[in-house]
């Protein structure tokens, strides 16, 4: 793992726990996404790197936040960033932690947002909610709502 950790987040499914995190192995590499899962009862699985859908060569992915669904499936949030922008991004994952349709991008084009938190249902409606500054050092609270079908 990397000498440098961003905080980790938790999520129970229905028969095993998924902790995920950020981390880089040096300063000249990117921030990345790492995650671990574990059945009640059993030794941890290793760390692996999320493979995460990015819309920009070079992009770091960082400030992860996970969430757990009905049926086993997870939501995953994190931010991407490219320089200084950074956007909030979002992927639904199955019960073996695959990827379920398409990443979403849920802030604007010109709006530097992070820190998504994704809350839902047991029906699969819920949003996904970060922090976003489209102009000056004034932020928002911005709440995309998002739903999930079993």
């Amino acid at each position: 793992l990397g000498p440098q950790l961003g905080a980790p987040t938790l999520a129970a499914g229905t028969d095993h726990v998924v902790v995920a995190w950020a981390d880089r192995t040096s300063p000249a590499v990117p921030w990345g996404v790492r995650w671990v899962k574990w059945r009640p009862g059993t030794e941890p699985g290793e760390p692996t790197a999320f493979p995460l859908q990015s819309s920009a060569e070079g992009a770091a992915a960082m400030a992860p936040s996970i969430t757990s669904l009905t049926g086993g499936r997870f939501v995953i949030a994190w931010t991407e960033a490219l320089g200084t922008q950074h956007v909030v991004k979002a992927q639904a994952l199955d019960g073996s932690e695959r990827p379920i349709g398409t990443t979403l991008t849920l802030s604007g084009d010109g709006v530097n947002a992070g820190e998504g938190m994704p809350v839902f249902t047991r029906d699969g409606r819920g949003a996904i909610v970060f922090l976003a500054t489209p102009t000056g050092a004034t932020a928002s609270v911005v709440a995309v709502p998002v739903i999930c079908p079993n």
